[in-house]
Order: C-alpha cells, then sequence, then structure tokens
C-alpha cells in the first residue's frame, strides 16, 4: 500500500512539474526569443492553467490532499512572472488580478472552516474549546509544506489573538498561568508603547525624504507591534497544562515543547539568573528579560519549537510558572 501511494505522489509531482520545465525551457529556445509575443500566451497558459489542471486530475484520488493545488498554482504563476519577458505578461496580469487573490482567499477560508471543524469536533468529544494554534497548524499543515504550514499558522494565529480573541479564558484542571506575576505583560507593553512612539516619530521624519520609504517602515512597525501584541494576548489563551501522561509547555504561540512525565529527573525552583555553567535553555524567546522561577531537568532530548518554525533541543528548560509550587507537585 505504501508504495502504490509513494508512486502515485511521484507521478502526481513529476508529470507537471515536468510540464513547467519544458514551459521554461521553451523560453530559452531561439523561437521563443525571435517570436516572444507569439509564444509568450501558450506558455502563460500552460504554466498557469494546464500544468494545476493535470496536477489536480493526478491527485484527486491520491493521499495527496485536492487543496494543495492551490499552493501549487501560486507556484506556477510565480515561475510564469520570472522566464516571461515583463513586456508581454498582460495575460500574467490579468491572472495575478483576479485569480490569485481568489485562490489564496480560497485558502484562507478552508483554514478557517477546517480550524472551526476542529474546534467542534472536539468540542463534542471533550466537553471544551481546543487550541486555536494547534487547529491552525493541523489545517495549514493538510495544504502547505511542514515548514510554511507553521509561519503561515503562525501569521494568522498573530491576527487572531492580537485583533480577535478578546474574551477571557479562566484556567482549567492541571492548566497553570505563566503571565500573571513575571511582569512580562508589562514588559510587552512598554515595548508596544515605545514601537508606536518611535514609528509616528520616524514616519514624520522620513516622509521629508521619501513618503513611500516613510509608509513602508510604519507599516513593517506596526506589523512588529501587531506581533508582541498577538504574543501577550495568547498567553492567557495557551496555559501549560498536564495531559495524562505528559507536559505540554507553552508560552503563548512563540514556543511550545511536549514532555513525558516520566522523563522528568528533577524540578529546582530558582531566583533570578540561570544555575552557572549549565546547558539550560529558556522556554520565553524574551531572554533575559523574563526571570524564569523553575527549572526542569531530562533524561531525553525534546524539542522546543518556537515561532515560525524554528526549533532548539534540549534536556534542561527554564520557566516561569505563577504557582510553582502546585505545579512542581503535580509534575512529582
Amino acid at each position: 500500500m505504501s508504495k502504490s501511494i509513494s508512486l502515485n505522489h511521484l507521478v502526481a509531482l513529476a508529470i507537471p512539474v515536468s510540464i513547467i520545465v519544458l514551459m521554461v525551457s521553451i523560453t530559452y529556445f531561439q523561437g521563443f526569443v525571435g517570436q516572444p509575443a507569439m509564444f509568450s500566451f501558450g506558455v502563460t497558459f500552460d504554466l498557469v492553467l494546464t500544468a494545476p489542471i493535470v496536477y489536480f486530475l493526478l491527485v484527486r484520488k491520491t493521499a495527496i490532499p485536492n487543496i494543495t493545488v492551490v499552493p501549487f498554482f501560486i507556484l506556477a504563476v510565480v515561475v510564469a512572472g520570472v522566464v516571461i519577458p515583463s513586456e508581454h505578461q498582460s495575460w500574467l496580469e490579468l491572472v495575478k488580478t483576479w485569480i490569485v487573490p481568489l485562490a489564496e482567499l480560497f485558502v484562507l477560508t478552508f483554514v478557517i472552516v477546517k480550524v472551526y471543524g476542529t474546534r467542534q469536533a472536539y468540542h463534542k468529544l471533550k466537553g471544551s474549546d481546543p487550541d486555536v494554534f494547534t487547529a491552525l497548524k493541523g489545517a495549514a499543515e493538510e495544504i502547505l509544506p511542514k515548514g510554511i504550514s507553521t509561519a503561515f499558522a503562525t501569521e494568522i494565529a498573530v491576527f487572531y489573538y492580537g485583533l480577535l480573541d478578546w474574551k477571557k479564558r479562566p484556567l482549567k484542571q492541571n492548566e497553570f498561568s505563566y503571565h500573571k506575576h513575571s511582569g512580562t505583560l508589562a514588559v510587552l507593553g512598554a515595548i508596544i508603547f515605545l514601537v508606536i512612539a518611535e514609528t509616528f516619530v520616524f514616519h514624520l521624519l522620513l516622509q521629508r525624504w521619501s513618503v513611500t520609504a516613510a509608509w513602508i517602515v510604519s507599516g513593517l512597525s506596526i506589523y512588529s507591534g501587531l506581533q508582541l501584541l498577538g504574543l501577550a494576548r495568547s498567553m492567557s489563551k495557551r496555559p501549560i497544562y498536564l495531559q495524562k501522561d505528559r507536559l505540554e509547555l507553552r508560552y503563548g504561540i512563540f514556543g511550545e515543547a511536549s514532555i513525558s512525565l516520566g522523563d522528568i529527573r528533577k524540578v529546582e525552583f530558582i531566583t533570578g539568573e540561570l544555575p552557572v555553567g549549565t546547558k539550560i535553555i529558556r522556554l520565553s524567546p524574551l531572554g533575559s528579560l523574563e526571570s524564569p522561577n523553575v527549572v526542569l531537568y531530562l533524561d531525553s532530548s525534546y524539542v522546543l519549537h518556537r515561532f515560525y518554525g524554528i526549533k532548539r533541543s534540549f534536556d534542561a528548560i527554564a520557566l516561569y510558572v505563577d504557582k510553582k509550587e502546585p505545579f512542581a507537585e503535580a509534575l512529582l
């Protein structure tokens, strides 16, 4: 069975990719160079229409999700934009203007529907809402490669937690907060305030030189502030929790790790700096801006998943927990 699936995957990718390679090769032939206007339409047509349609027809009965035709189509459009001479991209511009935005909207709608369906199913089975960020990553993985899907889910989560989810979430049994007494929210609030103030000042200064540059810098600054707001808001929505024989460590949408309780060798309370001479990583991405009060020493190596798919391995991790004594008792 696995061999059959692998062969189907290979065929589904090889044939449409071969079409793309062939179209790219044509653009280097002497005939195309001599008559680019005549050949550009055909090459554009095959790249953005024929190849995606062939891909869809080949994957629709395999284990590859049909929705992956959308990123394949986007890839074909990008390739066409590179190989077709700019003065002969009139048909491609129509595709970029009308079809690409619809495809992107379709993907976003698909992810939202998937997340909603996951939440509803989980609610029926468990009697409570699931973690939104986990549901987002699961939905994104169905249409995008692993690395890209995590970054895509993070981008959506930033807007979701930062702008939409303002409902208070009470702690449940075996859940532990880490944001109430650590001072992290105050630090993030101060940084967000500075970002807003500096954005205003730099915008006024830069617009004297270039209005476009001023708005680009302001846009980047505003987005940075939104990321910090999304992190701050997600901390209360994603507590640390115990489930069966595992500890789920979380730091908003910017860090998470799943640890087997049987691998926790030692729980140590600390104050201030980390023990000198040890290879302990921090759960918090804020580094020394947040002082941890608990260190977990493990018998095995685990992976800490940072924002946008960044990973770090560890066998000792430092974190802050608002109620460290009950937390330690629950682990041992």
